[in-house]
């Protein structure tokens, strides 16, 4: 990227004004694999702060004094500006930003959104709309500045070209409707189409095209596991939410029983020895159990293999009920088989303090992991998406 002070209008270089996705000519300056590597080497190994206990950023090294910086979408590290050879009037320009290191290890390349359409307007397309334009005034704009420029200017649109578009048209019945909605829908070819229909398979298209592709595929494939992983993970512990209920419900039901049992066992030995009751015919009430019943299985993350395996599932019903047994009858027992000794707390809800409120920040943490999931998912499809409509504007170019 040129400079201001060279005098020259090179900017409107750097973005193609024409019906397709903006490219960015970069003027970073062709460095070697090797100088790229120690700079590379260098940078990791810098301290984070410098002697003023000021944390440094960028391949500089300098403290934020207010220069405009850019977070890195590979590495998030952030980068001047200048450093990075970029020009401030494009900040609004960037879509994903990859610093020269994450391009160098191929993680992927700065992308950039499409400019309006009006020279000297460096503010992106209304995406919304599918504009070609950042807002409805700078439409009108365009289009005033091509009237007045008159038929010689190149840029301008020919007599030609608006008999062509109205021949079209003047063919259907409802020729203002079609007139209105020329352009709305992006006129694809048949091989991008194919791959669409064929669940983005690119092996008919040029070879760094399926390559692209490819990689998005993989990592697709990878965001979809991990979301079927979050998915099994939520079921898991709303199942095992009712177990703990489950388990507490039945400690509570078998203390009352055996307390019935034994206030009657009481109250029909006094009755025989002194021919009347003085006890009360009422049970003594217990107060209801609520046991922690975190289980480190359950809070732990799911790996591959235990999804496949089903080994993560919550407890059966036979593992319920000797959880009950031990907890009622079987303490003091120790040929008891304590299997869940180290996996499942047994202390009272009330008195845990070191798994309060385990089940609430696991659950929640695991929605808000499904959530950025799926925000990945959303942005990796369109990146293959504007891939394939790359593609498509290339072979329309070759062919005018």
């Amino acid at each position: 990227m040129k400079s201001d002070k060279d005098g020259k209008s090179s900017e409107d270089g750097l973005f193609r004004h024409e019906d397709k996705e903006a490219s960015f000519v970069s003027d970073r300056g062709v460095e070697t694999e090797e100088e790229i590597a120690k700079q590379y080497k260098k940078f990791t190994s810098a301290p984070k702060f410098n002697l003023n206990s000021e944390e440094v950023f960028c391949i500089c090294r300098k403290p934020d004094y207010g220069e405009m910086m850019v977070l890195c979408d590979g590495c998030d590290e952030w980068f001047h500006f200048g450093c990075m050879k970029l020009n401030e009037k494009h900040a609004k320009l960037i879509a994903r930003f990859y610093c020269k290191f994450c391009e160098w290890k191929g993680i992927n390349r700065t992308k950039w959104k499409r400019k309006c359409r009006l020279p000297n307007c460096w503010q992106p397309c209304a995406s919304e709309q599918k504009s070609k334009y950042c807002s409805k005034e700078h439409a009108i704009q365009f289009m005033t500045n091509i009237l007045l420029k008159g038929e010689n200017d190149p840029s301008s649109i020919s007599a030609s070209h608006v008999k062509s578009v109205l021949g079209y048209v003047s063919n259907f019945d409802d020729s203002f409707s079609k007139l209105k909605t020329m352009g709305l829908e992006f006129p694809e070819i048949q091989s991008t189409i194919d791959v669409k229909n064929n669940g983005f398979d690119p092996s008919n298209l040029p070879s760094e095209i399926q390559h692209s592709i490819n990689i998005l595929n993989k990592r697709l494939d990878y965001i979809q596991k991990s979301l079927a992983l979050c998915e099994t993970k939520s079921e898991h512990l709303l199942k095992y939410k009712e177990k703990v209920k489950l388990i507490s419900d039945k400690i509570t039901q078998s203390i009352a029983e055996d307390n019935e049992d034994s206030t009657n066992d009481s109250t029909e030995e006094a009755t025989n020895r002194k021919g009347r009751s003085k006890g009360s015919n009422k049970s003594k009430k217990f107060k209801k159990v609520d046991l922690c019943l975190y289980n480190r299985h359950i809070a732990s993350e799911f790996e591959d293999k235990d999804q496949e395996n089903g080994n993560s599932s919550p407890l059966g019903d036979d593992e319920v009920n000797e959880i009950v047994k031990y907890y009622t009858k079987m303490k003091d027992d120790e040929s008891f088989d304590m299997w869940f000794e180290n996996t499942i707390c047994l202390q009272d809800k009330r008195k845990c303090a070191r798994h309060n409120g385990w089940w609430n920040l696991i659950y929640d943490e695991n929605a808000r992991r499904h959530h950025e999931l799926l925000s990945v998912s959303k942005r990796l499809e369109d990146e293959r998406l504007i891939i394939l409509k790359d593609y498509n504007i290339k072979i329309y170019e070759t062919m005018s």
